[in-house]
């Protein structure tokens, strides 16, 4: 704003009747209608009773709000003459003018020289600094108390404690919105109206009153300025606000409730509850509603949500509530006093999660128990539904109720690391109430999250509850976690030879020798389908890798290749290689009867004389697959019967 503010000028007097002598301004037909009538005595006076007086009122056109000076025109023959000189300031500048005393400086009674100064307007240079000290305080609180009691038409008593200028500084602060309405006079010597309402604010003389119906219920006789002993908190904060230039932080607060609350019934009150908060610090939002009841009489949902949304919005000012807002919101709802619609509530879920995700265990407890009416408890599980698995321990503190609850609205929530740190029993609890349609997406997920986190081994529970879906991604999760805690991932291992068929396929992720033979050890290789089944790649690389390990097969793995030797041609290079160790221990009476039960199962019957001839059954199995006999006897010495 420019530090000049233009002021236009117009002087009425009599010629002929009272009316328009000159001005600096062209105005329209309305607006010339009522500044030529309001410019007029305000009423009835003798001359000597007769007190100058101001007049404060907006022009029809709405830019332009004018305050008037008139002064009794005692060199005039004819009774109720008066001269009026009007200045008009345009709205945007009007809180611009800090000092009251320099603007009424610009008022001039006319001379017959003169007139022709009104024909131009004023440039008036706001000061960069006010002296606040010339506003006499008591007056100005009395000016504030009086304004914005209530919205009820003022009457006030005249008396010799003049505050005219003290007035005129409380009225050209105000917001526009309520100046662009507001009309006043410091001497009205009879109702003042304006489009047939009554001034909002009149200075009278006492007998004046009296003859007013006092008991109207639009009128307020305030109390004379000499009776008052002490104002309210709000009025004396009120004018610390002027007076440091304050009043916008004052107007935002109530702008952010919106235009309906800009005008003098709501203003007052709005003064009120600013001013009980804004000096508060961690203000819970049921103690906000309880004095947005107090100073507005009345319950308002309407107040109550808009506070929400604000909030929400986090462009509520000024800053005073508690850590624990989110919660009033939530318990607010849940009482009645708001509503929010589909936005706010998602709004709601994301200021909770980022705000105070602790305290939404508040809430969910008594959702677990019933607590909720239909709609918070419809609120609380769309809530549930947009928890991240990270946010589980923070919104529930791992009660075990809480989460079975939760995990059974949103089974997202099983992707929690905190739930796979428990005690086995919290998470046999979880996987109990699990289902098994989780998607394929997640379930990859929760894999890892078990493989890397688990300690209390509830592989077995996992597998109950999700089956052979999850195993491609247990393996997968193993492959990456192999290194990191060898413990956890052997507690699969008894899962793992479920599948045996899967585990061979999988066995090249297990470079931890130890493991590679001690699993591939426990596989029945004389199935068919692990016969036929595996890939004769798959095979070799089992094969040459355990070479690798020992760098010969001995007895126990060369028994694991023998069904594969014999029933393939998988192994044709190696067969003496996987049929030597076999033989060794047969020949000298080493196998055990486990081994050997097995083994024969794949060799071919011979005649009853030589059933204890183990090694014959193993030669004529060679000869049988065509292979040189000869070469592999020589080898170890032996003759051919």
């Amino acid at each position: 704003m420019s530090d000049m503010i233009k002021i236009e000028q117009a002087l009425h007097g009599y010629a002929n009747g009272h009316q328009l002598i000159t001005s600096s301004i062209e105005l329209g037909m309305e607006d010339r209608s009522r500044i030529d009538e309001l410019s007029d005595l305000s009423g009835i006076c003798k001359e000597n009773d007769f007190t100058d007086y101001y007049t404060g009122y907006p022009l029809l056109s709405g830019n332009k709000y004018v305050i008037a000076k008139t002064w009794y025109a005692h060199e005039k023959q004819r009774p109720g003459c008066v001269w009026t000189h009007s200045l008009m300031i345009d709205m945007d500048d009007i809180q611009e003018i800090k000092n009251i005393e320099k603007l009424l400086s610009l008022f001039h009674r006319p001379t017959k020289d003169d007139q022709s100064l009104y024909s131009n307007s004023i440039d008036f240079f706001s000061d960069a600094v006010d002296d606040i000290d010339d506003y006499d305080t008591e007056k100005l609180k009395y000016a504030v108390y009086t304004i914005y009691a209530d919205e009820k038409c003022k009457y006030i008593y005249a008396n010799n404690k003049h505050y005219e200028k003290e007035l005129l500084f409380a009225i050209t602060q105000m917001p526009i919105e309520i100046l662009n309405k507001f009309c006043f006079c410091t001497m009205s010597y009879n109702i003042r109206k304006i489009d047939k309402k009554e001034f909002d604010y009149q200075i009278m003389a006492k007998d004046n009153i009296y003859n007013l119906e006092v008991n109207s219920p639009n009128r307020h006789v305030c109390e004379d300025i000499s009776n008052i002993r002490e104002y309210p908190l709000w009025v004396t904060e009120y004018c610390k606000y002027m007076e440091n230039g304050s009043l916008r932080q004052l107007n935002d607060f109530i702008k952010q409730y919106g235009s309906d609350y800009m005008n003098i019934a709501n203003y007052s009150a709005m003064i009120r509850l600013y001013f009980a908060t804004v000096n508060s610090q961690n203000l819970a939002l049921d103690k906000y509603f309880e004095y947005l009841e107090q100073v507005l009489k009345v319950q308002s949902i309407e107040l109550f949500t808009k506070t929400a949304e604000l909030i929400l919005d986090e462009e509520f000012l000024p800053d005073v509530f508690d850590n624990k807002k989110e919660l009033g919101i939530w318990e607010m709802f849940d009482l009645g006093k708001i509503k929010l619609d589909k936005n706010y509530k998602k709004k709601l879920n994301i200021q909770t999660l980022k705000k105070s995700p602790e305290q939404a265990n508040k809430i969910l407890q008594k959702y677990i128990y019933g607590k909720l009416k239909k709609d918070t408890k419809n609120a609380v599980e769309n809530f549930i539904l947009d928890l991240a698995p990270d946010y589980l321990k923070k919104v529930s503190n791992m009660d075990e109720n809480i989460c079975v609850v939760l995990v059974t609205v949103n089974e997202k929530l099983m992707l929690s690391k905190d739930i796979w740190v428990q005690k086995k029993e919290f998470q046999q609890t979880i996987l109990s109430v699990a289902k098994n349609n989780i998607s394929e997406d997640d379930l990859r997920k929760l894999a890892f999250v078990i493989v890397e986190c688990d300690r209390e081994n509830v592989a077995e529970n996992v597998y109950d509850t999700y089956g052979s879906r999850i195993m491609p991604y247990v393996y997968e999760a193993i492959q990456k976690n192999i290194k990191n805690d060898k413990a956890c991932i052997q507690n699969w291992f008894p899962i793992l030879m479920k599948d045996e068929k899967q585990l061979m396929h999988n066995l090249h992720i297990f470079f931890d020798t130890k493991w590679f033979l001690q699993l591939f050890l426990q596989i029945d290789t004389f199935q068919d389908n692990i016969i036929y089944g595996v890939e004769k790649n798959e095979w070799k690389e089992i094969y040459d890798k355990i070479g690798l390990i020992s760098n010969k097969i001995d007895e126990k793995c060369a028994i694991q290749f023998l069904p594969v030797a014999l029933k393939t041609d998988y192994f044709t290079n190696e067969i003496y290689t996987i049929i030597y160790p076999i033989y060794e221990q047969l020949k000298n009476n080493k196998m055990e009867f486990n081994e050997w039960n097995k083994v024969q199962t794949l060799l071919p019957e011979v005649e009853q004389c030589y059933m204890w001839d183990k090694c014959r059954r193993i030669r004529m199995a060679m000869t049988d697959r065509g292979y040189d006999l000869k070469y592999f006897l020589k080898m170890e010495g032996e003759c051919i019967d």
